[in-house]
This record gives C-alpha cells, sequence and structure tokens, in this order.
C-alpha cells in the first residue's frame, strides 16, 4: 500500500469489488454501444441508468483532479461544438452522460474483474444469439412473417431479444448491434480478452 505524500496516511483502494455491479456497469457499456434496442430504440433512458450505475460506483469516493481535468477538457469540446452547430441537442447530451459515466466507471473498476465480465457477457450474446441467428439464415420468410419491422433512427429493423435482423436481410449476424461490423468489434475484443487475459 501506498502513502499519500499530503496526509503521510496509507492510500485506500477505491476500486469497486462487488461482481454484480461491476457486470452490470460493463453490460450497460456494451449494450448502450450500439445495439439497436438499448443504444438506439431506448438509447435515452438506458443512457440515465448507465449514468445512474456510474454514481453508485463514483461517489462518495475521492476525485482524481487529473483524470477530472481530462474529463472536463473532452465535454468543453463536446459542448463547443454542440453550441456552434445546435443539431441533436438530445443526442449531444447523451453522449455528455455518456462519457461522464463511463469515465466514473473506469475509474473505479478492477479492470481484471472487468474483463472476466465483459467475457461472459459477449459469450452470453453470442450463444443466445445463435439460435436466432440461424432462423432467420435458414428460414427468412418465417422471421418476415413472425417480426414485424420497427423503425429505429431512420433505419428498419426486426428486433428479438438476443438478435436483430436487417429489414430484409437475414443471413448477415448482426448480434444485438446495428450492423455486422460493430457486432465484430465486440467479439474481436471478447476473443483478444480471452487469449491475452487468461
Amino acid at each position: 500500500m501506498m502513502t499519500n505524500p499530503y496526509t503521510l496516511s496509507a492510500e485506500s483502494d477505491i476500486t469497486v469489488k462487488n461482481k454484480f455491479l461491476t457486470f452490470i456497469a460493463v453490460a450497460l457499456i456494451v449494450v448502450t454501444s450500439g445495439s439497436v434496442l438499448f443504444g438506439k430504440l431506448l438509447y435515452s433512458d438506458f443512457i440515465m441508468v448507465l449514468f445512474a450505475v456510474a454514481v453508485v460506483f463514483y461517489f462518495p469516493k475521492r476525485i482524481e483532479p487529473r483524470q477530472f481535468l481530462i474529463l472536463m477538457m473532452v465535454m468543453i469540446v463536446i459542448l463547443a461544438n454542440m453550441l456552434m452547430y445546435r443539431t441533436n441537442i438530445g443526442g449531444y447530451a447523451g453522449l455528455i452522460l455518456k462519457i461522464m459515466a463511463v469515465f466514473m466507471v473506469l475509474n473505479r473498476l478492477d479492470l481484471r474483474q472487468a474483463a472476466k465480465s465483459y467475457q461472459w457477457l459477449i459469450l452470453a450474446l453470442a450463444v443466445l444469439g445463435m439460435p436466432f441467428y440461424l432462423l432467420g439464415a435458414l428460414d427468412a420468410a418465417l422471421v418476415r412473417e413472425l417480426i414485424p419491422p420497427t423503425s429505429v433512427w431512420g433505419g428498419a429493423y426486426r428486433i428479438t431479444p438476443f438478435h436483430v435482423y436487417g429489414l430484409w436481410n437475414m443471413s448477415r449476424n448482426q448480434g444485438i448491434f446495428w450492423e455486422p461490423g460493430a457486432y465484430q468489434v465486440f467479439l474481436n475484443l471478447g476473443i483478444f480478452l480471452t487469449l491475452f487475459m487468461n
């Protein structure tokens, strides 16, 4: 344990050790980062939930001044952009809340526990989404008949709890995300963590 040079007392460990809370925070960060249902259709609701979880993580712990200054600089750039262009103010507010929430969570997470939580989350999403993907790939007409399209941010998707289909193309595996490339990023990170963290 290191001593705090300003008080000459032992510096306390400020990481959150609760595995369930860590899993919830990681899951909220992932599903608000490109999933159709939670990151687009219910974006405002889930950003607020993520921010509330982040507040539980962050306070009443001590604030790291250098990291807080970095956060404030990023917020100033986003706010300046919002004020200059004045478009999609709700989107900017959500982005600001999300960046603040991720900042607060990352300052308190036990990164090894977060990596394990992430691996389990991605594995669960992949396993739970596979039957839906196979159904769409093998019988697209049945999917079109059973699952009505939902309009989301100028696009249309067929949404199930663990898989999202494009409007007409059912053969692309995009998991819960808005397109296969977004899903691939999360899968690749899961594979990387599995190979190099264990």
